[in-house]
């Protein structure tokens, strides 16, 4: 994740002036820089007031870099009374913070009210050249913060990923009961397909008529001859 400052501007007192020049220099500057939150206060709050100046006091939070044409310490105060004790963190352009008495009476003050107290980075712009290498300043005082959360990432990305254990392949178990041999099939003779049957015919043939022989007819013809004969002679 990438380390912000949050960046608290307060508008120097009184009206026109020098100051106010320099800060309208240190506003153009440092509005829409990348990594900087800056936030415009045109001052600080009082115990009791519930403006804009207050909400904007109390979202403040992580890094932040205080910006001031005051005296450390009295901004220290104003901070206290407005609700929002903080201490002095030592850098570059405020290296005595450390030794400042101060910060043993806030933390006294602090455990006595329970308000947390925050830790900032000062920045007196009464100082000659303030105004203009305020920017500088800043970037480097950023990547102070950032170099500490690059070292975490990076001890915590130098570890190796654990890789899974591999699976040991199964050792096969010998059969105790192995199966019986199958008995080798015995072989079908090929049956050769029956040619079809053609239907037989019922119907039987009638007889033919059995002729008369001629030798029939001639012994009819002698018998009624004869009866003839007969006849004749019983008439006589």
């Amino acid at each position: 994740m990438a380390v912000r400052l949050n960046v608290l501007v307060l508008r120097p007192g009184g009206s026109g002036g020098r100051f106010h020049q320099q800060f309208d220099d240190v506003i153009g500057q440092l509005l829409g820089r990348p990594g900087l939150d800056v936030t415009l206060l045109e001052r600080l709050p009082s115990a009791d007031d519930t403006g804009t100046e207050r909400l904007a006091l109390e979202a403040l939070g992580g890094h932040i870099a205080c910006l001031a044409w005051s005296e450390p310490k009295d901004f220290q105060v104003e901070l206290s009374t407005a609700g929002k004790p903080m201490v002095r963190r030592p850098h570059q352009h405020d290296p005595a913070a450390s030794e400042d008495d101060s910060q043993a009476m806030l933390e006294k003050s602090s455990k006595e009210t329970g308000i947390p107290i925050g830790r900032m980075f000062y920045f007196d712009m009464r100082q000659d050249g303030a105004n203009t290498t305020i920017f500088a300043s800043l970037q480097e005082l950023l990547k102070t913060l950032q170099t500490p959360m690059f070292q975490i990432q990076s001890l915590g990305a130098s570890k190796p990923p654990t890789r899974p254990a591999s699976p040991k392949p199964a050792t096969p178990q010998p059969n105790v009961n192995p199966p019986a041999a199958s008995k080798p099939a015995t072989p079908q003779p090929a049956v050769s397909p029956k040619p079809p049957v053609s239907p037989k015919l019922t119907t039987q043939p009638q007889p033919s008529p059995m002729p008369i022989a001629a030798t029939d007819e001639d012994a009819v013809d002698e018998h009624l001859d004869r009866l003839v004969d007969e006849l004749d002679d019983l008439n006589l």
